[in-house]
């Protein structure tokens, strides 16, 4: 009933020529499939958050993190580019703007790398 969902580009043989052809800067047009799933199967999907972990503590930062990782694609290639407050000395530093609201936590890169490992491992991805 739904078959218009199915990906079957990835079945066809030209399939590793689109690919390269598509490397090479040519332009992949899909027009029969009623919502673009084979062009969105194409791409890498990126989720971008820039500034947005540092409004959390680390808690929430990990609470926020683990549905990024659910709307990216489950392989090599996926990114999750922004920026964010750190600091060089990681931990939970109050925000003088916000006085009544509790300290947020802030990293480094060695932190930062170490709670994506913690999403990893929760939600079985990488």
């Amino acid at each position: 009933m739904y078959r218009f969902l199915d990906l079957t580009l990835i079945k066809f043989s030209v399939y590793p020529q689109v690919i390269e052809r598509m490397k090479g800067g040519e332009k992949f047009l899909d027009l029969g499939c009623c919502f673009g799933q084979e062009l969105r199967r194409l791409q890498s999907f990126i989720v971008y958050t820039g500034a947005l972990f540092h409004l959390f503590d680390y808690e929430g930062q990990v609470a926020v993190a683990k549905p990024v990782v659910h709307l990216l694609k489950p392989e090599a290639g996926s990114l999750v580019p922004g920026r964010q407050m750190g600091n060089i000395n990681p931990g939970y530093y109050a925000n003088p703007a916000y006085a009544t609201e509790k300290p947020l936590f802030r990293h480094n890169a060695e932190s930062w790398a170490a709670l994506w490992k913690e999403v990893g491992g929760a939600t079985g991805t990488r």
